[in-house]
Parts: C-alpha cells; sequence; structure tokens
C-alpha cells in the first residue's frame, strides 16, 4: 500500500476515505473531506499498521495484511489478529466525494 488516498468499503459502498503520506501519517476523512483524525503508519511486505494519535479504547496500532490488487488497483485487506476485513479502492481525486 504506498502513499494516496483510499476509500475503505465492504463491497461497492465506501465507509471510510484514508489519506496516506509519504511522511508517514494519515488522515481519516469525512464524507465532505474533513479530518476526523489520524495518525502514523507503517509498512513491512504486503502488511501496513496504523496508529491513531491519542489513547483510549481503540486507538491502539492496528496491522493489516493486504491482498494483490485487482486490475483496477482495488485490494482486499484483513485486519491481523481480527476478523474485520474490507475492501480497499485507490481515490484518483483526493477531492472526489466519498461513494
Amino acid at each position: 500500500m504506498a502513499p494516496g488516498v483510499y476509500d475503505i468499503g465492504s463491497g461497492v459502498e465506501a465507509l471510510a476515505r484514508i489519506d496516506i503520506a509519504a511522511n508517514g501519517t494519515f488522515t481519516n476523512l469525512g464524507p465532505d473531506g474533513s479530518t476526523i483524525d489520524g495518525g502514523t503508519w507503517r509498512s513491512e511486505g504486503n502488511m501496513i499498521c496504523f496508529d491513531l494519535e491519542g489513547d483510549g479504547p481503540n486507538r491502539e496500532e492496528r496491522c493489516w495484511r493486504n491482498g494483490l490488487p485487482d486490475a483496477d488497483g482495488s485490494f482486499l485487506s484483513r485486519r491481523v489478529g481480527g476478523p474485520e476485513h474490507y475492501l480497499v479502492i485507490p481515490v484518483e481525486e483526493a477531492k472526489a466525494p466519498v461513494v
């Protein structure tokens, strides 16, 4: 997973949008493009880990294993140590609305 903007969903409907920056930070975005929260990220091979800023419930680092991309660049990402899995879709226009 490279720096860029991605929609995260469970199929055709996006649930969230994330902007992954080359400097090791990320921002979770709302449907209108506003910042919800963010933190830092790191990757090793096909695994990417996100660590939200701050402390508290559900703010610990979470890692995901990414599958191979389809022809359109989308791929399945599964949480390491958890049951969650999502479809990740690259967004070509960062200002495009969340679908």
